[in-house]
C-alpha cells in the first residue's frame, strides 16, 4: 500500500476529515498554520522516511518576496525532502487564489488581484522547476477555486474543504497508481535481467564442458595412435 504525506499550512486543516476514501491508500496530513515555505522541512522532515509519497501545499503565506526568492525556497525545501528520503516521490500542489476579505473594510480589490499575479508568477515557475526536476505539479484546481473561499479570502469554506480533500486524494491515487506500475515494471525487469544472468550461466558452463569433451576424445585419440 503506498503511503502518501499531504504537508502544508492551514489550507490542508481539514482535508483529511473529508477524504472520501481510503481503501488501497495510507494518507496522513500534517497541516501547521501559517508555515511558510522555509519552514516546513524542520516540521516533516524526521517523518519522511516513513513515506513514498510527498504532497506539498505551501506558499499561501508566503506573501513578500519575488517569484525568484520564492523559488529558491521551493529548491531548498525539495532538495532538503530528497536528502531525508531518496526514494520519496515529490508533488507540489500549486498556490491556490484568493478571494477579498470580508472581513476587512481596508483590504482593496487592487490589493487581491496584484496578490493573485504573484501567486500566477510563482505557480508558472513552480510548474518549470517540477518538469526539470522530475517532480509532479498539481494545478488543476487553481481556476476553479475562487467559488469555495470563506469569507476571509484566504482559506476553503465547507465545500471548499471537501473540494480540496477530493482534489488531492484524487492526484494521490493517481500518483500511488503510477508509483505502483513503476515498481512492477523495475521488479519485471529486475527478474529479465536475473533470467538472463542465469541462462548465461548455463550457457557458459555448457560450452565448456562442451570444450572439455572435445579435449578429452583429442587425448585419448592422440594415446590410441601411439
Amino acid at each position: 500500500m503506498t503511503r502518501v504525506l499531504v504537508a502544508g499550512d492551514s489550507m490542508v486543516k481539514y482535508v483529511e476529515q473529508n477524504f472520501p476514501s481510503r481503501r488501497g491508500l495510507s494518507v496522513s496530513v500534517a497541516a501547521h498554520r501559517g508555515i511558510r515555505i522555509e519552514h516546513l522541512l524542520s516540521m516533516i522532515a524526521d517523518d519522511l522516511a516513513s513515506f513514498d509519497v510527498v504532497i506539498v501545499n505551501v506558499g499561501t503565506n508566503n506573501t513578500v518576496g519575488s517569484v525568484n526568492m520564492c523559488m529558491d525556497k521551493y529548491r531548498q525545501l525539495a532538495q532538503g525532502i530528497i536528502e531525508s528520503n531518496p526514494t520519496l516521490h515529490v508533488a507540489f500542489s500549486a498556490i491556490l487564489p484568493r478571494g477579498q476579505n470580508r472581513y476587512s473594510e481596508r483590504e482593496q480589490l487592487s490589493d487581491v488581484c496584484h496578490l493573485n499575479d504573484h501567486y500566477r508568477n510563482v505557480n508558472a515557475a513552480l510548474a518549470q522547476n517540477c518538469l526539470e526536476r522530475g517532480f509532479t505539479i498539481l494545478d488543476s484546481l487553481v481556476d476553479s477555486w475562487p467559488g469555495f473561499l470563506s469569507r476571509d479570502g484566504v482559506h476553503p469554506n465547507r465545500l471548499g474543504n471537501k473540494v480540496l480533500a477530493d482534489f488531492l486524494h484524487r492526484e494521490a491515487c493517481a500518483l500511488s497508481t503510477h508509483l505502483e506500475r513503476r515498481r512492477i515494471q523495475k521488479s519485471y525487469k529486475e527478474f529479465k535481467a536475473s533470467e538472463w544472468s542465469e541462462w548465461a550461466r548455463q550457457e557458459h558452463f555448457a560450452i565448456n564442458l562442451e570444450v572439455d569433451f572435445l579435449h578429452f576424445v583429442c587425448m585419448q585419440f592422440n594415446i590410441l595412435q601411439q
